[in-house]
C-alpha cells in the first residue's frame, strides 16, 4: 500500500505540472515564461513538451483536472488565449493550438496507485 502523499509526488503533481506547462505553451508563452511562472526550470518545461516525463493517465482524463488547468492557465497567461505581447521575443504571429500529446505519451499504463488517484481526486 502506498501513502497519499507518495501518489501526490509521483503521479499527481508531474502530471499536472506538464499538463499546466502545455497549457501555457498553448497560450503562447515561451519555455523560459512557463518556467518562471511555475517555479521550475526551462529544462523541466523542455522536459514536458518532449514527452520526456510520465504522466498518468488517471490525472489526464479527470475533468475537474482539465477545468482547473485551464482556469489557471488562462489566469497566468494573463486572461487571453493569444500570445502575450513579446512572448515570442520576434514579432511572430504564431497561434497556438491545443493538441493532445501522442499516443506514445499517454500509453505508459496506470498501475493500481493511479487507478486510486483518480476516485480520491
Amino acid at each position: 500500500m502506498r501513502f497519499i502523499e507518495e501518489i501526490v509526488v509521483e503521479e499527481f503533481l508531474p502530471t499536472f505540472r506538464s499538463m499546466l506547462a502545455e497549457e501555457l505553451r498553448d497560450r503562447g508563452l515561451t519555455q523560459n515564461e512557463v518556467a518562471a511562472l511555475l517555479g521550475i526550470s526551462q529544462s523541466a518545461v523542455s522536459k514536458y513538451a518532449h514527452g520526456e516525463i510520465e504522466r498518468h493517465d488517471a490525472v489526464l482524463t479527470d475533468t475537474r483536472v482539465l477545468d482547473l488547468v485551464s482556469r489557471l492557465g488562462e489566469g497566468l497567461a494573463g486572461g487571453g488565449n493569444e500570445p502575450r505581447s513579446g512572448a515570442r521575443g520576434n514579432g511572430s504571429t504564431h497561434t497556438p493550438t491545443r493538441t493532445r500529446r501522442s499516443a506514445r505519451h499517454h500509453a505508459r499504463g496506470v498501475d493500481a496507485g493511479a487507478v486510486g488517484l483518480q476516485r480520491r481526486i
